[in-house]
């Protein structure tokens, strides 16, 4: 079986993630034209990846059966428009990933249709009405998960960049994806420039859709944080926590790799929170390895991103639950998605060690 994983691995690894240089701009977060070609050509050969592409597509299917909804923000977590907006983040990056793998342009249509809702909605919204967060969305009740919608619609974006028209591009750049990535940051300092998991998110998104866009102000942004955020060391979040503590002198991506790890690679926030914070950690690592290998990001600090993950698997029970230290939720697992997305990416970016098939067997998942 562990044959059969490292094989199912190997081939989808290989395939979805390999970095090449390109003629054509995108996709290149996740895939590149390359990689695209080699899944294709390798379908109905890998049974583990076969089964998610039916399986997503499936889903996907019945969601554009369905037809786009993107409703006017009022609720907190578990109201409607709070999951229903969760649920097209999620839905949009599948559905790129579809149209890159089947070619099928209904995935491109449904993606391009629901951005140009959001597009006609976000020039429309004040902060959320909820207001009780220390860094409100706008989207959401927090811009933590403004930040992760980011995250994944940026992939989405990606896949149909260039299948867009040039005018439907600029259209979302420019009332869309920019002034959203200035929000997160430029607006919301003491959520983009802490060393924190929330900041993670932020940078990650900021930068994810500054490679998107081929826009160096917020790639460099993401990565170094804000120069000037008029924080004061007295700050705190709703939990009591400082913001940015005496003495920090640096923020942005680089400085979460700097000053959110031990050397060995454990978190400072604990295993649960790193099993929240890793696909932010290792998706823009990914994305910065395709479009600026120059910065060697996993490699940075002695490869510290490879350590924290093999530090965070470290922190489980027989069952693979994460130790609940802190606040921690019971009986989160390395059976979350962010786990599968880290055990794929570390076993491909750094070294393809085989003790991750051990875990990849017990995922069953890719």
């Amino acid at each position: 079986m562990v044959n059969s994983i490292k094989i199912s691995l190997l081939a989808l690894l290989h395939v979805a993630l390999i970095s090449c240089a390109s003629a054509q701009r995108h996709p290149s977060l996740m895939l590149t034209p390359e990689s695209v070609a080699h899944i294709r050509s390798g379908l109905g050969s890998v049974p583990l990846f076969d089964r998610a592409l039916e399986a997503t597509k499936a889903e996907v299917d019945a969601e554009i059966a369905a037809g786009i909804d993107v409703p006017v923000p009022k609720d907190m977590a578990g109201g409607y428009t709070h999951e229903r907006h969760k649920k097209n983040f999620f839905i949009l990056q599948k559905a790129g990933v579809l149209f890159q793998i089947t070619g099928d342009e209904k995935y491109a249509v449904y993606v391009r249709d629901m951005l140009m809702e959001y597009a006609k909605l976000y020039p429309t919204l004040g902060l959320h009405p909820t207001n009780r967060s220390y860094a409100t969305g706008k989207i959401f009740w927090q811009c933590l998960n403004d930040a992760n919608w980011l995250v994944y619609v940026s992939q989405a974006y990606d896949c149909i960049y260039d299948w867009l028209k040039p005018e439907q591009v600029k259209y979302l750049n420019e009332t869309l994806f920019r002034p959203f990535a200035d929000f997160l940051s430029l607006e919301n300092p003491q959520f983009f420039n802490r060393i924190h998991n929330h900041s993670t998110w932020g940078n990650a998104a900021v930068g994810m859709i500054g490679l998107v866009m081929d826009d160096e102000e917020l790639v460099n942004r993401a990565l170094y944080g804000l120069q000037s955020d008029g924080l004061s060391s007295e700050d705190r979040d709703n939990d009591g926590g400082f913001i940015k503590p005496e003495g920090q002198k640096k923020a942005g991506f680089l400085a979460q790799l700097d000053g959110s790890f031990a050397p060995d690679g454990y978190f400072t926030e604990g295993p649960y929170y790193l099993r929240y914070a890793i696909y932010p950690f290792m998706i823009f690592a990914k994305a910065l390895a395709n479009k600026k290998p120059e910065l060697k990001i996993f490699e940075y600090r002695d490869g510290i991103l490879k350590k924290a993950v093999f530090a965070l698997f470290y922190q489980t029970d027989a069952q693979g639950r994460y130790f609940p230290i802190n606040d921690a939720q019971k009986g989160m697992s390395w059976l979350s998605r962010e786990s599968i997305t880290a055990v794929d990416l570390t076993y491909f970016e750094c070294g393809k060690d085989p003790s991750l098939l051990t875990i990849a067997k017990l995922q069953g998942e890719v």
